[in-house]
């Protein structure tokens, strides 16, 4: 249990800040694709700094820490098309 709660707390984190980055691109380009294919970059950079971080027997596990990153920012793309409302600014 030692270091679950800090993996969740950052999933958490880095979901809340993918969020509105993905949101506001997939919003500013009013596109399925490019809110679906947009998202994955945008997690996988906000992933990949963590993935440096070595787990305690100095081993790093990149795809376990960007795979779920990439696909947060798939579907806050795809979420943000589908269900989020035009900005009115």
């Amino acid at each position: 249990m030692g270091m679950m709660p800090m993996i969740v707390v950052g999933s958490t984190i880095k979901g809340f800040v993918t969020g509105p980055i993905v949101g506001w691109l997939s919003k500013w380009c009013r596109s399925y694709p490019v809110g679906i294919v947009g998202g994955p970059p945008v997690g996988l950079a906000l992933s990949f700094p963590v993935a440096l971080i070595p787990d305690p027997e100095g081993g790093r596990h990149f795809f376990e820490i960007m795979l779920p990153g990439a696909i947060v920012g798939a579907v806050a793309g795809f979420v943000c098309q589908r269900w989020g409302q035009a900005s009115t600014i």
